[in-house]
Protein backbone atom coordinates (compact mmCIF):
# COMPACT_ATOMS: atom_id res chain seq x y z
CA UNK A 1 0.00 0.00 0.00
CA UNK A 2 1.23 3.61 -0.66
CA UNK A 3 0.53 6.31 1.74
CA UNK A 4 -2.82 7.22 0.41
CA UNK A 5 -3.94 3.51 1.33
CA UNK A 6 -4.36 2.44 -1.81
CA UNK A 7 -2.61 -0.98 -3.32
CA UNK A 8 0.10 -0.03 -5.36
CA UNK A 9 0.97 -2.29 -8.08
CA UNK A 10 2.33 -5.84 -7.56
CA UNK A 11 0.76 -6.00 -3.79
CA UNK A 12 -2.10 -8.04 -2.63
CA UNK A 13 -3.79 -11.23 -3.00
CA UNK A 14 -2.43 -11.49 -6.19
CA UNK A 15 0.89 -10.52 -5.87
CA UNK A 16 1.57 -13.90 -4.55
CA UNK A 17 -0.96 -16.61 -6.05
CA UNK A 18 1.07 -19.33 -4.96
CA UNK A 19 1.61 -18.74 -1.44
CA UNK A 20 -2.65 -18.19 -1.37
CA UNK A 21 -3.03 -21.77 -2.78
CA UNK A 22 -0.52 -23.23 0.03
CA UNK A 23 -2.63 -21.72 2.47
CA UNK A 24 -5.79 -23.19 1.47
CA UNK A 25 -3.84 -26.19 0.99
CA UNK A 26 -3.01 -26.46 4.68
CA UNK A 27 -6.13 -25.04 5.88
CA UNK A 28 -7.96 -28.02 4.14
CA UNK A 29 -5.68 -30.67 5.34
CA UNK A 30 -5.92 -29.18 8.88
CA UNK A 31 -9.66 -29.30 8.38
CA UNK A 32 -9.86 -32.90 7.31
CA UNK A 33 -7.22 -34.54 10.11
CA UNK A 34 -9.36 -32.58 12.42
CA UNK A 35 -12.89 -34.45 10.86
CA UNK A 36 -11.04 -37.56 11.02
CA UNK A 37 -9.98 -37.01 14.98
CA UNK A 38 -13.12 -36.30 15.98
CA UNK A 39 -14.32 -39.15 14.05
CA UNK A 40 -12.07 -41.68 15.47
CA UNK A 41 -12.43 -40.30 18.95
CA UNK A 42 -16.60 -40.33 18.95
CA UNK A 43 -16.21 -44.28 17.46
CA UNK A 44 -13.86 -45.50 20.28
CA UNK A 45 -16.02 -43.59 23.04
CA UNK A 46 -19.02 -44.72 21.68
CA UNK A 47 -17.66 -48.13 21.85
CA UNK A 48 -16.69 -47.42 25.61
CA UNK A 49 -13.16 -48.60 25.30
CA UNK A 50 -12.18 -50.48 27.73
CA UNK A 51 -8.73 -50.50 30.13
CA UNK A 52 -7.21 -53.56 31.46
CA UNK A 53 -5.76 -54.27 34.89
CA UNK A 54 -4.91 -56.94 37.86
CA UNK A 55 -7.07 -56.50 40.52
CA UNK A 56 -3.98 -54.94 42.51
CA UNK A 57 -3.25 -52.89 40.03
CA UNK A 58 -7.42 -51.76 40.14
CA UNK A 59 -7.34 -51.56 43.17
CA UNK A 60 -4.41 -48.87 43.35
CA UNK A 61 -6.70 -46.64 41.20
CA UNK A 62 -10.96 -47.36 42.33
CA UNK A 63 -11.34 -43.34 42.97
CA UNK A 64 -10.14 -42.36 39.56
CA UNK A 65 -11.69 -45.43 37.98
CA UNK A 66 -15.85 -44.59 38.87
CA UNK A 67 -17.81 -44.48 36.09
CA UNK A 68 -15.22 -46.42 33.95
CA UNK A 69 -15.11 -49.32 31.82
CA UNK A 70 -12.82 -51.48 32.93
CA UNK A 71 -11.98 -55.04 32.45
CA UNK A 72 -10.05 -56.48 35.65
CA UNK A 73 -8.34 -59.84 35.86
CA UNK A 74 -8.00 -61.99 39.08
CA UNK A 75 -8.68 -65.25 40.80
CA UNK A 76 -12.09 -65.65 42.18
CA UNK A 77 -11.65 -66.20 45.96
CA UNK A 78 -13.08 -69.20 47.45
CA UNK A 79 -15.98 -69.02 49.48
CA UNK A 80 -16.52 -65.51 47.95
CA UNK A 81 -19.43 -66.74 45.50
CA UNK A 82 -23.05 -65.83 46.35
CA UNK A 83 -25.96 -66.85 43.68
CA UNK A 84 -29.29 -66.31 45.56
CA UNK A 85 -31.63 -68.80 45.14
CA UNK A 86 -30.37 -69.89 41.46
CA UNK A 87 -30.72 -66.95 40.06
CA UNK A 88 -28.68 -64.92 37.35
CA UNK A 89 -27.67 -62.41 39.65
CA UNK A 90 -24.00 -63.21 41.14
CA UNK A 91 -22.06 -61.98 43.80
CA UNK A 92 -18.18 -63.06 44.11
CA UNK A 93 -14.39 -61.45 44.51
CA UNK A 94 -11.38 -61.25 42.80
CA UNK A 95 -7.79 -60.68 43.81
CA UNK A 96 -4.55 -60.37 43.39
CA UNK A 97 -1.83 -59.93 44.89
CA UNK A 98 -3.81 -60.24 48.14
CA UNK A 99 -5.65 -57.02 46.63
CA UNK A 100 -9.73 -57.44 46.13
CA UNK A 101 -12.67 -56.38 43.77
CA UNK A 102 -15.97 -57.03 43.99
CA UNK A 103 -17.97 -58.20 41.54
CA UNK A 104 -21.83 -57.98 40.90
CA UNK A 105 -23.17 -59.49 37.65
CA UNK A 106 -26.66 -60.76 35.94
CA UNK A 107 -26.26 -62.83 33.85
CA UNK A 108 -24.93 -66.72 32.88
CA UNK A 109 -21.78 -67.28 33.96
CA UNK A 110 -19.48 -69.18 31.82
CA UNK A 111 -19.67 -73.27 32.22
CA UNK A 112 -16.14 -72.84 33.44
CA UNK A 113 -16.21 -70.71 36.09
CA UNK A 114 -14.83 -72.09 39.33
CA UNK A 115 -13.76 -70.38 42.74
CA UNK A 116 -10.05 -69.77 42.63
CA UNK A 117 -9.97 -69.55 38.74
CA UNK A 118 -8.98 -66.76 36.99
CA UNK A 119 -11.53 -64.55 35.42
CA UNK A 120 -11.68 -61.46 33.33
CA UNK A 121 -14.48 -59.42 34.48
CA UNK A 122 -15.56 -56.18 32.33
CA UNK A 123 -17.59 -53.60 33.62
CA UNK A 124 -18.00 -50.43 35.36
CA UNK A 125 -16.49 -49.25 38.35
CA UNK A 126 -19.83 -48.06 40.96
CA UNK A 127 -19.60 -45.01 43.33
CA UNK A 128 -19.13 -47.83 46.23
CA UNK A 129 -16.18 -49.13 44.24
CA UNK A 130 -17.47 -52.63 43.40
CA UNK A 131 -17.92 -53.49 39.44
CA UNK A 132 -20.88 -54.14 38.00
CA UNK A 133 -20.11 -56.56 35.17
CA UNK A 134 -21.45 -56.72 32.20
CA UNK A 135 -19.53 -59.42 30.48
CA UNK A 136 -17.30 -62.33 33.14
CA UNK A 137 -14.91 -64.57 30.86
CA UNK A 138 -13.31 -67.43 32.60
CA UNK A 139 -10.37 -69.47 31.95
CA UNK A 140 -10.03 -73.07 32.55
CA UNK A 141 -6.27 -73.53 33.09
CA UNK A 142 -4.81 -76.17 30.65
CA UNK A 143 -2.58 -79.11 32.49
CA UNK A 144 0.29 -76.99 31.35
CA UNK A 145 -0.46 -73.97 33.58
CA UNK A 146 -1.78 -75.77 36.45
CA UNK A 147 1.20 -74.06 38.64
CA UNK A 148 -0.65 -71.06 38.31
CA UNK A 149 -3.94 -72.43 40.33
CA UNK A 150 -3.90 -71.77 44.16
CA UNK A 151 -3.10 -74.42 45.94
CA UNK A 152 -6.24 -73.81 47.85
CA UNK A 153 -8.31 -74.06 44.05
CA UNK A 154 -6.03 -77.10 43.73
CA UNK A 155 -7.47 -78.95 46.73
CA UNK A 156 -11.08 -78.19 46.43
CA UNK A 157 -11.01 -79.06 42.69
CA UNK A 158 -9.17 -82.79 43.63
CA UNK A 159 -12.24 -83.11 46.15
CA UNK A 160 -14.84 -82.47 43.88
CA UNK A 161 -13.64 -85.79 41.24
Amino acid sequence: MDHTGEMSEGQGPQAKPGLWRRVRGILGLVLVAGGFWVLVDSATEAKGTAYFFEADQATAKLGELVGKTVRIKGNVIIGSYQNPEGTQHHRFDIEEKGQVIHVRFDGPLPDVFKEGMPVVAEGVIDAEARLKATEVVAKCPSKYEADKVSDQAKQKLEGQY
